[in-house]
């Protein structure tokens, strides 16, 4: 049997697909699985042990030549397709460019599912169009309930796959890391943010009630200077990664470390995948959307009225929440809780 899932998203959302892989070779192992996401997110599906290839687009935008270069790669790679005569396409892209290149190609049976309504010429397209109203809230269940209907899948959804054996652990040894807590401060999403001086605050207190502190970031200047801002302010003690890991490099990382804090970004959805206890703050993310999947966590959601988020439709809309409402007192408790559920000599075969 061969498999495409087409899911052309950010980060994140490629790593959120891997449960629903490693459902399909637990209960057939002989199946061939291709995946195709957009350009940038393949690392974060290296240690994924069910694929057997995967292929890259790039992401759409830019000038005239860019885009012309985009539609040359996605033609390539849909022959490419085309050639394997795949028995089934699923795609979890939401929106048209999935839909487009996996209606044509080439599988017996495609299948789709959407968070959005998919307009008729589109779902007429596909074998099984699952509609919104059938999609699960989080978007591995969004995902696994389509494959579920189409291949009669059954057993528990399993965790994010990021498999220890290839993750690289040489820079967390080198650094003496073991045990270590990974903060997580920084993200591109700007209404994600926590202010700067209540990271620092946090970190302050952490590192007196014993933690040895990571501060990692994604590689952008802007990222690798807030952690720069946390370690100067809060005179800490503390590692920075500057950006400079690879996935494996920070899957090693997280195998090697006691704890997770951080915003809702792919380094926590890697952080579930090494089933490390995690600390996440959510301001204006739907948590039954995108909280971390299938390991121990606690959310860190601000206090508000039910009145304050409701849109003028009448809708409550938890994306008007503001990070500023987070207090450190709530991360600094939720912190301690899980570390006592957790105690330090529990880790070390980790």
């Amino acid at each position: 049997m061969k498999i495409l899932f087409t899911k052309f998203k950010h980060i994140g959302d490629a790593l959120l697909l891997t449960p629903v892989i490693a459902s399909v070779k637990r209960q057939y192992p002989s199946a061939e699985i291709w995946v195709w996401v957009r350009v940038g997110t393949e690392g974060i599906l290296a240690a994924c042990e069910g694929i057997s290839r995967v292929l890259t687009s790039a992401p759409s935008g830019g000038g005239r030549r860019s885009r012309a270069g985009l539609l040359l790669q996605d033609v390539r790679n849909l022959m490419l397709v085309r050639k394997q005569h795949f028995d089934l396409a699923f795609d979890f892209s939401d929106g048209r460019r999935g839909w487009l290149l996996a209606s044509t190609s080439g599988a017996r049976f495609k299948a789709v599912s959407s968070t959005d309504a998919i307009p008729a010429i589109w779902s007429h397209l596909f074998d099984r169009c699952l509609p919104y109203s059938e999609c699960g809230s989080h978007r591995v269940i969004k995902d696994y309930v389509l494959v579920q209907d189409v291949m009669k899948l059954s057993g528990d959804i399993p965790p994010l796959q990021f498999t220890r054996a290839r993750a690289d652990e040489q820079w967390a040894k080198d650094q003496g890391l073991e045990n270590c807590t990974v903060i997580h401060p920084s993200t591109r999403w700007k209404r994600k943010s926590w202010p700067l001086e209540r990271w620092i605050d946090l970190c302050t207190q952490l590192e007196k009630d014993g933690h040895r502190l990571v501060l990692s970031s994604g590689p952008s200047s802007d990222e690798v200077a807030f952690c720069e801002q946390i370690k100067s302010g809060a005179t800490l003690d503390a590692v920075l990664t500057r950006g400079a890991l690879t996935w494996a490099g920070m899957a090693g990382l997280l195998y090697n470390s006691r704890l997770f804090v951080g915003v809702d970004t792919a380094a926590m959805h890697l952080a579930a995948a090494c089933q490390i206890p995690i600390v996440a703050l959510f301001g204006p993310t739907v948590e039954d959307v995108w909280r971390p999947w299938s390991c121990e966590h606690r959310l860190i959601i601000p206090e508000y009225d039910r009145k304050e988020l409701l849109r003028p439709d009448g809708y409550m809309d938890s994306r008007l929440r503001s990070m500023d409402r987070i207090l450190v007192t709530e991360v600094v408790a939720a912190c301690r809780e899980l570390m006592q559920r957790h105690p330090h000599e529990s880790l070390l075969s980790h």
